[in-house]
């Protein structure tokens, strides 16, 4: 949480982890969601949008707004010439 803006979230560069998006519309407001697990979503009444790529970044304004922005995946032979 950013107080007085949003949410931001992000995946490790590898995609390690799991993290998903979710989205719940009730009284005509759109409220998100980030979890590492699908059913997370499902418990609280969330619907899945969609997996957060490696490496993305996904930033949710107050007025819902989705900003996404993703780095470059390093080249995983890097590390052996290097």
């Amino acid at each position: 949480m950013i107080i007085g803006h949003g949410m931001v979230a992000f995946r490790d560069p590898f995609g390690i982890r799991p993290l998903v998006l979710g989205k719940r519309e009730e009284n005509g407001k759109t409220d998100y969601m980030f979890a590492s697990e699908t059913v997370a979503l499902d418990i609280v009444g969330f619907d899945f949008v969609r997996d957060i790529a490696p490496g993305e970044a996904v930033y949710v304004t107050f007025d819902g707004e989705l900003y996404s922005q993703q780095m470059c995946r390093k080249c995983g032979a890097k590390s052996l010439y290097f």
